[in-house]
């Protein structure tokens, strides 16, 4: 913030204020004594005035003007947001949240796409839990454009949005980026930044109009941590996209290691592309940890559950995404950890908050969970109605008891040669990765596993589960896997479940001879 002499003042007023009436001297002298000395105030006000002036205000309707504006920066801020209509002042939160709570100074077309999938949330609408909260996946191409179409729309837009608070400036070191609209969007003056970080900004930007400055209810880091909230959902929804669904696949172990080197490398070279193609997507990716952390109820008291549910939704839809666009896998929860921690989320992820060690745990729980979803995928072939305990269509683990398959024996037939499946408690790791259907068939039992050659039947086990993939997690404990005689009389329906999974691994049958 530059102070300058009133006569200095003055004498750039003269110079740039467009009045054409007869005696302009007197409202060149108005502004220069009330601008107390600061330049910044009184380029700002000529820049307003000459905007009235061609409109056609009059003389007198200047002097009033001038009359109404407060005499200092942050009055001054306060006063131009208020001219704003309520839809006005929904885009220029948005593009504020965006310029000052940012990491870093934003490039143009990411600040863009940044405001155009950024929700409109009252202060008292944006509450912990919304931040979190997943909208239906959206494409890139459905977001609205601003009426912004080209590089110079861009920056017309971005004068008009911040009533001119906000400016871009050409790196000096990149020579393309006037070109590639790659320049960064920085405030006018640090006293721009004060402001807002006060809360005094966000305040009068609230569409309601019910969150001032001086509400008993609100501090300024309240609203601060309000736009964080705002600005880690816009995050999550621009990562949550369609344009998105082919990331994060993995490969089988089956896979040999000239493939793996082979896909590696491609898998670089996509993530590179798919990067550069989408604005935004580069910032989204290394900084929601950071808008997740800033907010002080989630620095301090992280909601594990509410992330780990984030995270694990959809298959683990964020997690595949976010690890692979980062550089690392799906089972690579330290690695995930550490990357972050070089990034802007880094001093957050300090110990002396707590945040890191909880982050830690949910990235271990999901990275199991994405593992057991990518790899297994087994259901139960024997088709049948059932009826009583079981739902028709579906067969539900947690109704099942002890004696139900009993019961079942008696009900119908067809089951009482097979053994009691399920019978005793399945492990939680095993339990989420089930999915089994019952389908209407004939009496006759079939059978649907693999089946070794020259071998026309199995035991009733093989009766009961099929895999479906090719790979199988590895929290599974090793099972000593003998013949049919010997898995049928000392193995339980569970065992003979996990050994069928752990031979598949190894590329064997179960019933395979050791």
């Amino acid at each position: 913030m530059q102070h300058r002499d009133i006569d200095e003042i003055a004498h750039y007023v003269s110079l740039n204020l467009e009045a054409e009436w007869e005696d302009p001297e007197s409202t060149v002298l108005r502004v220069a004594r009330k601008s107390g000395g600061v330049f910044l105030w009184a380029e700002l006000v000529v820049g307003i005035l000459n905007a009235a002036i061609l409109e056609g205000a009059t003389q007198a309707l200047i002097d009033n003007m001038i009359l109404e504006m407060p005499g200092y920066l942050d009055g001054l801020y306060e006063w131009m947001l208020s001219t704003l209509t309520e839809e006005e002042k929904v885009e220029t939160l948005a593009l504020f949240q965006w310029a000052i709570l940012g990491s870093e100074p934003m490039r143009l077309d990411d600040l863009v796409t940044a405001v155009r999938v950024t929700a409109s949330w009252t202060t008292d609408e944006m509450q912990p839990e919304n931040a979190l909260a997943v909208d239906p996946p959206m494409s890139f191409r459905s977001l609205g454009d601003l009426g912004a179409t080209s590089l110079r729309d861009c920056k017309g837009w971005l004068n008009v949005a911040s009533l001119g608070l906000l400016e871009v400036r050409t790196e000096p070191d990149d020579v393309e980026s006037e070109e590639l609209g790659l320049q960064r969007v920085h405030v006018i003056d640090e006293s721009v930044r004060t402001f807002f970080l006060s809360g005094r900004g966000f305040a009068a930007l609230d569409k309601n109009n019910e969150t001032t400055f001086y509400s008993h209810s609100w501090s300024e880091h309240d609203l601060g941590d309000v736009s964080h909230y705002v600005l880690l959902n816009a995050c999550i929804n621009f990562l949550n996209m369609t344009d998105f669904d082919f990331l994060g696949r993995e490969l089988s172990r089956a896979t040999t290691r000239a493939n793996i080197a082979y896909w590696r490398a491609k898998q670089h070279e996509q993530r590179r592309l798919i990067i550069s193609s989408y604005p935004f997507l580069q910032y989204a990716v290394d900084n929601l940890l950071y808008h997740m952390l800033s907010p002080r109820q989630f620095r301090y008291y992280l909601p594990q559950k509410d992330i780990l549910n984030l995270f694990a939704a959809n298959n683990c839809r964020l997690w595949r995404r976010w690890t692979f666009l980062i550089g690392v896998r799906i089972n690579e929860p330290e690695a995930a950890l550490a990357v972050s921690t070089e990034g802007p989320a880094g001093p957050l992820l300090d110990p002396v908050y707590g945040a890191r060690f909880r982050l830690e745990r949910v990235f271990r729980r999901v990275s199991k969970m994405a593992e057991i979803e990518h790899r297994v995928s087994f259901k139960i072939q024997d088709e049948g109605e059932l009826k009583g305990g079981l739902e028709h269509g579906k067969l539900s683990l947690g109704n099942l008891k002890q004696d139900d398959n009993n019961s079942l024996q008696r009900q119908h037939p067809t089951f009482v040669g097979l053994p009691r499946a399920l019978s005793e408690p399945v492990p939680r790791k095993l339990k989420s990765c089930l999915k089994v259907d019952i389908r209407p068939k004939p009496l006759e039992v079939t059978v649907a596993t693999p089946t070794s050659p020259g071998s026309s039947s199995y035991s009733r086990h093989d009766r009961i589960v099929s895999y479906t993939s090719t790979d199988v997690p590895s929290i599974f404990s090793p099972v000593d896997i003998g013949s049919p005689k010997s898995v049928h009389s000392l193995m339980s329906p569970l065992s003979v479940l996990e050994a069928t999974f752990e031979a598949a691994a190894k590329g064997r049958d179960i019933y395979d001879s050791v």
